[in-house]
């Protein structure tokens, strides 16, 4: 398999935390840390890569900022709603600016408002063209009957 135009089944084991650098992983449950605030979760994949401090404190905010979680900064992850908290999850994998943003169904315990926010805001990611979506939501004027039903008045 080729990422980045790297073959990472031929990597070298020293080089797979290069790699995971290059990564941003959204999934359905949140994987949180609920003993540090919202900003540290922000904050965690910047102090792995070894940003200084100030300059990763100004892109963890930007982060939050960009998912309208700024004002909830100081806050305890368990404090938000199911939204916010993916809306969390999608600041932390996205902080980190990589070239690859991977999410396992992060809408899929959402309501439809809260995942179309998440949605939103996983969109913001500079670069990003595209999207793998292997279990698409549905709404109640597109199931199979419906859609089948349409095809069918044509």
């Amino acid at each position: 398999m080729l990422v980045n135009g790297q073959n990472i089944g031929s990597m070298r084991r020293a080089a797979i935390p290069y790699l995971r650098r290059n990564l941003g992983l959204i999934f359905q449950d949140q994987k949180l840390l609920y003993d540090r605030s919202v900003f540290d979760n922000v904050m965690l994949p910047l102090a792995f890569t070894g940003h200084a401090h100030k300059d990763a404190a100004r892109r963890a905010r930007a982060a939050l900022d960009k998912v309208g979680l700024l004002a909830r900064e100081k806050a305890n992850p368990i404090a938000l709603s199911g939204g916010e908290q993916q809306r969390l999850c999608i600041a932390r994998a996205v902080v980190n600016r990589p070239s690859i943003l991977l999410a396992d169904e992060p809408t899929a315990s959402l309501d439809s408002a809260s995942a179309a926010e998440s949605s939103r805001c996983s969109a913001l990611q500079p670069g990003r063209s595209d999207r793998a979506d292997r279990h698409p939501r549905r709404s109640p004027d597109t199931t199979p009957e419906s859609a089948r039903a349409g095809a069918q008045a044509r």
